[in-house]
């Protein structure tokens, strides 16, 4: 009887022990996945917003000119230099203010992923994120598939296409002026 009592005490002693690994293990790999998780947050995600950490390659902000592989040196122009020698802009005045159009053969100079097709009678132009479609004389404009309202339409003259001023602007870094002594300036 004293043996059968030594045995049951040797086998609870064994199952407390296993019991206490189990939760000294468990313990364990919270506390390695909580380094690891604050090692994260703390050390890596900062290097990445910083600069990158060397197996990723650089990830700063690119400069729009390099990422849509743009002429950077074009950032003035004026009517009466060289640049705009085969089409002017349009200016069309209404209630005293001046709307300028800019004739997207210039603009193909900045950018030369615009588009324009014949067939569907649409300029095409891509941001980084949006394929925008305009139709002459329509109101709206379509952003990857999906209507929006329009200010004021881009327009179609002479065979050549026209985007005004508030398009150029939210396209570009560009701010379009109309000055009565020097007609247009861009910059």
């Amino acid at each position: 009887m004293e043996r059968e009592r030594q045995r049951n005490i040797r086998e609870l002693r064994k199952k407390r022990k296993q019991q206490n690994m189990m939760i000294m293990s468990f313990l364990a790999t919270i506390m390695v996945v909580a380094t690891i998780g604050l090692l994260v947050w703390f050390v890596i995600i900062p290097q990445i917003n910083i600069g990158g950490l060397p197996f990723m390659g650089n990830r700063d902000v690119v400069p729009f000119h390099q990422y849509f592989s743009l002429n950077p040196e074009v950032t003035h122009v004026v009517m009466d230099d060289q640049l705009l020698r085969e089409v002017s802009p349009l200016v069309e005045t209404r209630d005293g203010s001046h709307n300028v159009y800019m004739p997207v053969s210039f603009l193909r100079s900045i950018d030369p992923f615009l588009f324009w097709d014949n067939s569907a009678n649409t300029l095409f132009a891509s941001t980084r994120y949006e394929m925008l479609e305009f139709i002459p004389n329509r109101l709206n404009y379509y952003a990857n598939g999906n209507s929006h309202p329009l200010d004021t339409p881009i327009r179609r003259e002479g065979g050549e296409v026209f985007l005004p001023a508030s398009i150029v602007e939210g396209l570009y870094p560009l701010a379009v002026e109309y000055l009565p002594e020097r007609p247009y300036s861009v910059k």
